[in-house]
């Protein structure tokens, strides 16, 4: 990490929290996972996967009720610095309780991505589309399926996984993951399926 990237911090006494959790990053052409590694009010350091270029300006997803403006001010692999436009309570940002440590309620967070899977129940292949994914679960556009069932689910890119169908409703389907989703392997294929996507 540079060694001013939190030097406003330190000057101004200023709490900076390592932490370990994943969060969205948005630019004006790319959306994907990140890795929170160290933040404060005024800044955040992630890791990422995809280029992002010093400079750029970014939207940061902490959860599905909050996300803040920033600007890359350092890069250097996939460690990213970024300051943000206005300060946030960090206390609140990561529990999402307003600050409270002792009662959380976090959401995994979802990507919103649109490319063709499969569900596999029993012999039979149903092609599906996927409309949204996090690490625990993925929404699809799919028939036939029923809450309860426990299709295996078949995104190339990823190790196929078995899902339970929690809720269907006008087509789509919610299905959360047995097992969750390494984060890396979430990442890097979100990384990748943008690019196809731009290609």
């Amino acid at each position: 990490m540079p060694d001013d990237f939190f030097e406003e911090e330190r000057r101004g006494e200023v709490r900076t929290r390592s932490v370990y959790r994943p969060a969205l990053i948005q630019t004006e052409d790319f959306s994907g996972f990140c890795m929170i590694r160290d933040i404060s009010p005024i800044g955040v350091r992630v890791e990422a996967f995809a280029a992002i270029v010093t400079g750029q300006d970014v939207i940061v997803q902490f959860s599905d009720t909050f996300k803040t403006q920033g600007r890359v001010i350092w890069n250097e692999g996939t460690q990213i610095g970024i300051s943000f436009k206005a300060e946030i309570d960090t206390a609140a940002v990561l529990t999402g309780n307003g600050g409270s440590e002792t009662n959380r309620n976090t959401r995994p967070l979802r990507l919103d991505v649109e490319c063709d899977a499969s569900v596999q129940l029993g012999s039979d292949v149903i092609p599906v589309k996927v409309r949204d994914i996090s690490q625990r679960g993925i929404k699809i556009a799919a028939s036939g399926l029923s809450v309860g069932a426990s299709p295996l689910v078949i995104i190339p890119g990823i190790e196929p996984k078995r899902a339970t169908v929690t809720w269907t409703q006008y087509g789509i389907c919610g299905l959360h993951f047995n097992v969750p989703m390494r984060y890396d392997e979430l990442a890097s294929w979100a990384v990748r399926i943008r690019t196809e996507a731009v290609e």
